[in-house]
């Protein structure tokens, strides 16, 4: 999955063609996956994706998880991404869910403001991992 992804005319670039790229939205793409497996299927979900978040339906053999990489703007309300979160959640129906995020964005210094605390994590069901 890719954040802030290097567009040239407002397609992803520098990505073979030989993958199946996904992206969403007519605008500079900030967010996309990138599936390089062609033995696994993949659905992307428009009504879910934008520019800043792509939602894919990834299918292998009966395993059918909920792929999402986003991109969490500064200019927006935190309150805006978290519903999005919520919203692939829900889209979601108890299968299992990937969510790959660049919140870094939302700092100036490019870093987390906070650290994430346990009640920020949606009603606590979602395990938060933090990779720099």
């Amino acid at each position: 999955m890719y954040s802030r992804s290097y567009s040239l005319q407002n397609k992803i670039a520098s990505i073979p063609r030989k993958h199946k790229i996904y992206a969403a939205g007519d605008g500079r793409h900030r967010a996309a996956i990138v599936v390089t497996n062609n033995l696994l299927d993949s659905i992307l979900f428009r009504q879910l994706s934008d520019e800043d978040t792509v939602v894919l339906e990834v299918v292998s053999g009966k395993a059918k998880p909920i792929v999402a990489s986003m991109y969490f703007d500064i200019t927006r309300q935190i309150e805006d991404e978290l519903n999005k979160i919520e919203a692939i959640v829900k889209y979601a129906k108890g299968a299992g869910v990937l969510l790959a995020i660049d919140s870094n964005s939302r700092s100036r210094r490019g870093r987390t403001p906070r650290p994430i605390q346990e009640e920020d994590s949606l009603r606590n069901s979602l395990s938060v991992y933090n990779y720099t």
